[in-house]
């Protein structure tokens, strides 16, 4: 598997050190308890609050990707612009990513059997338009 993350580290929208998408305030408290927030397999440490402020939501993803060696799958800090059918993709199923490596300025294309795209939905800012302002 292969993962392409944006930023130079993982976190979405729980990491504010980020200049490539939204995030959360800094003092952002989670409304929802750990024990309803946490993946099924990996509960958050009973040290944590109840109600986990950004950081330490941060933090436990770090937890779960360490825990599950998952950094060795993820390229940072490379942006997927394009995901088309490949040209063989009736027989094969095939999908042509079009991936810019952000580091090096770089725009390659990767050809993959299967694509999960995990954006989240606020990887774009809205800000609304009010007449008059």
């Amino acid at each position: 598997p292969v993962c392409f993350e944006i930023d130079a580290d993982i976190g979405g929208l729980w990491n504010t050190n980020t200049k490539n998408h939204s995030s959360v305030y800094d003092s952002t408290v989670i409304n929802t308890s750990k024990e309803m927030m946490c993946f099924s397999d990996f509960p958050m440490p009973k040290e944590f609050p109840a109600y986990c402020p950004h950081h330490k939501v941060l933090e436990y993803f770090h937890l779960y990707c360490n825990n599950f060696g998952l950094r060795e799958y993820i390229t940072f800090e490379h942006r997927v612009d394009l995901i088309e059918k490949h040209d063989d993709f009736e027989e094969t199923s095939n999908w042509k990513l079009t991936i810019t490596d952000l580091m090096k300025n770089k725009t390659y294309v990767e050809i993959f059997n299967f694509v999960l795209v995990c954006n989240g939905h606020h990887s774009d800012s809205y800000i609304p338009h009010i007449p008059g302002h």
